[in-house]
């Protein structure tokens, strides 16, 4: 069994692990050097495309786009980052996506994919997040104001 890892801070952003037959383990401790994990990918026999969205940014790829805000939110989606794949998995003409977008503090991120999609998919385009505007909604306390002064009398 081979195990390699990240070793660009004391403790490893991911390892890949050989496992029985043709599946490899996947582990994604930080989500750091994304280009490290492709190339071990790579070298297992499984074409990776790995996209980490920091807080703050956007990802636009193939039509869709990812939204992490300011400092991302938490969701109630995926986030286990300890997955298996079989290389036979991975036909002629396709990748493995590995795409996260993080939140700033966490060692979870906030939406967590793996996919198999065409090799040719693009990598992410990344830009400042923009967040839709919410109209400021008048409180509860705040007095209605009626156009019928006799609406709101008592008798």
């Amino acid at each position: 069994m081979s195990v390699l890892t990240s070793l660009t801070s004391n403790s490893p952003a991911w390892a890949v692990e050989d496992g029985p037959g043709d599946t490899v383990t996947v582990r994604i401790n930080e989500f750091r050097d994304p280009q490290g994990l492709e190339r071990r990918l790579h070298a297992e026999g499984i074409p990776a495309i790995v996209d980490y969205i920091p807080p703050g940014k956007a990802c636009s790829r193939d039509g869709r786009t990812w939204n992490a805000g300011p400092n991302g939110k938490p969701s109630a989606g995926r986030n286990d980052t300890k997955f298996q794949i079989r290389k036979s998995d991975i036909g002629t003409g396709q990748a493995l996506s590995i795409f996260a977008v993080t939140v700033t503090g966490q060692h979870k991120p906030a939406l967590f994919t793996t996919e198999v999609v065409r090799a040719n998919t693009s990598r992410c385009e990344l830009t400042d997040a923009t967040l839709p505007t919410v109209p400021p909604s008048s409180s509860p306390s705040s007095p209605q104001s009626s156009s019928n002064p006799t609406a709101s009398s008592s008798r």
